[in-house]
């Protein structure tokens, strides 16, 4: 379009549409909706675009739950339980000389019922439409991971309660039920602590082992040998030390497996001081007898595990309560097991 062209063109516009024109037009302009823009420097592209979402959710590291493993489980009752009790039989009786005519000498059966309450917990789970819909945007299920997190802490919960207890109620755990014996000291160790740790000398560490196993022994009354199925339970952190070696080359796992065949090691995060959330002042470990005549010494307990309750539906958002009940752990047969502080 050239000038006189557009000279009519506005001319027209301003006569028959009222529309106003610079008279001091000077030259050709560019027929845009915006004669002018004001933008900075180009900046690409918005990131979303560039952006990928890993398909494979990274899940945060939970304190293994091994309380079940090491000890066993068993359940006893439902939810309506609210006591668990268990028979305890112990012979009686005396002998006399004999003679045809006498009747000196009896014998008799004490009875006994040990008591243990239950506890039953729970927890909520809950999600709203829209945090579903948006949670969704980012490859996320979030119905399924909130039940999962509802599972992860009910067993977390029961975990603790099979190590620990329930204070205030007859509900014990495994590593303090008060009928335990008492707790031994390990060995002096030439650095001059009694910690693993503050060693490296192998034989000051299977020492422990040796006095550990005297004092089970003892407690059993001699029903118990070197070749009978132990199980020795140790703080997690504490694990590497088994792999000293000797002057030979020999381990410490070795000379164990050679004196005590069938000995079985285990580790237990919660056995540390750090791991145990205060509840323990030092690291210590456990040796018992898994099974006496056929019985198991010790087992932990449980009511039931993981009742769904009925879904609770509102206008835009939904939830679900689910429960466990548990009795801790129960030995059985307390003297079946010595316990060592301070390693």
């Amino acid at each position: 379009m050239n000038k006189t062209q557009m000279r009519h063109f506005m001319t027209v516009l301003g006569r028959d549409y009222k529309v106003a024109v610079d008279n001091g037009f000077r030259g050709p302009i560019a027929m845009d909706a915006q004669p002018s823009l004001n933008m900075t420097a180009n900046t690409g592209i918005p990131s979303l675009f560039t952006t990928e979402i890993f398909p494979e959710i990274t899940r945060a590291i939970v304190t293994p739950m091994r309380a079940a493993e090491i000890y066993s489980e068993r359940q006893s009752g439902d939810w309506t339980t609210n006591l668990v009790q268990f028979p305890f039989v112990e012979s009686t009786g005396e002998v006399s000389a004999y003679h045809d005519y006498s009747q000196a000498g009896v014998v008799g059966t004490n009875m006994n019922w040990e008591t243990r309450q239950p506890w039953l917990y729970q927890t909520w789970t809950e999600w709203g439409e829209r945090e579903t819909d948006i949670a969704g945007r980012g490859n996320i299920s979030l119905v399924a991971e909130k039940n999962m997190a509802s599972i992860s802490v009910l067993n977390k919960t029961q975990n603790q309660i099979y190590l620990f207890g329930v204070q205030g109620l007859k509900n014990y755990g495994v590593l303090n039920d008060p009928d335990l014996p008492p707790a031994i000291q390990p060995t002096k160790k030439t650095g001059g602590g009694t910690t693993w740790q503050s060693t490296n000398d192998p034989i000051e560490i299977y020492n422990d082992f040796v006095k550990f196993f005297g004092q089970l022994s003892e407690q059993m009354g001699g029903n118990v040998s070197m070749d009978d199925h132990l199980v020795v339970v140790i703080p997690t952190g504490l694990q590497q030390c088994l792999s000293y070696k000797n002057q030979y080359g020999v381990r410490i796992r070795e000379m164990l497996k050679e004196d005590y065949p069938n000995m079985r090691i285990e580790v237990l995060p919660e056995l540390g001081e750090k791991l145990s959330n205060g509840k323990l002042p030092s690291n210590m470990m456990q040796m018992f007898v898994e099974e006496y005549e056929g019985m198991r010494t010790v087992f932990c307990g449980f009511t039931y595990k993981l009742r769904a309750h009925r879904m609770e539906l509102y206008s835009t958002w939904q939830r679900q309560k689910k429960s466990q009940g548990t009795w801790g752990g129960v030995w059985r047969l307390p003297v079946a097991c010595a316990s060592m502080a301070g390693i």
